[in-house]
């Protein structure tokens, strides 16, 4: 559809939730995967779990990726009866929810900003190898000892000419995590809107790109909606 908006999604095939974005249908949506993901064995996992038992039982679970769902069963035996669980995001909560937790605590913004809601200790947090800083950080502020499991590591993906060109053709860009950022920054023209999902991701996004915008997964197509009637107005 000649003079449609391009959407580019930089998330990994099959988990950009495209349905769930709410676009008009002129949208044109594509793929161009900033990162990859390999997982760790769950048995390297449950027997890291295990290693903490001195540690434990831990009063505060600490999920903040979808992609931790393969191994939230195994943290059970190490939490409290009356553990909270903290997350980011509809849709990890939603992760967790599935599993049979009650999420206590629900940042939508960011890790760092979630850090600040947790009060008890010790935290348990299960996530990435290369885990950001803000989270750490805030729980050592409130004087919250935290121990780091890690099952998956996310890696940057080489950009071939073709997907150079569409991030450079692209009306919109949705960019789910710093990492995903650094890989397609050099590829995106000023006039791009970025849509981000947080604080944390804006951050990283605005230090050489200011066109970005906060929007949850929900809230993109009437982002987009929006801004193209606005757009359409001020031609006519």
């Amino acid at each position: 559809m000649p003079g449609s908006p391009l959407l580019v999604v930089t998330r990994e095939a099959g988990v950009n939730s495209v349905a769930a974005m709410g676009l008009p249908d002129t949208v044109v949506v594509r793929e161009v995967p900033a990162t990859q993901t390999t997982f760790r064995d769950p048995s390297e996992v449950r027997s890291d779990i295990q290693s903490l038992a001195d540690r434990g039982p831990f009063a505060t679970l600490v999920v903040t990726s979808v992609r931790a769902a393969d191994y939230v069963d195994l943290v059970r035996e190490a939490l409290a009866d009356d553990a909270d669980v903290a997350t980011v995001g509809e849709a990890c909560a939603a992760m967790l929810d599935s599993h049979g937790y009650t999420v206590t605590h629900l940042s939508s913004t960011s890790a760092g900003e979630l850090g600040t809601q947790i009060t008890r200790g010790p935290a348990l947090i299960l996530g990435a190898a290369d885990m950001r800083p803000e989270l750490p950080a805030a729980l050592t502020q409130g004087a919250l000892s935290f121990e780091h499991v890690w099952c998956y590591q996310t890696h940057p993906v080489t950009l071939s000419d073709a997907d150079r060109e569409l991030l450079a053709r692209a009306t919109y860009l949705h960019v789910a995590a710093p990492s995903a950022w650094r890989v397609v920054a050099s590829a995106v023209l000023p006039e791009t809107v970025v849509l981000v999902p947080g604080v944390t991701t804006r951050d990283e996004v605005m230090r050489g790109h200011a066109n970005v915008v906060i929007a949850r997964t929900s809230e993109i197509g009437a982002v987009i909606t929006a801004r193209e009637e606005s757009d359409s107005g001020a031609r006519a």
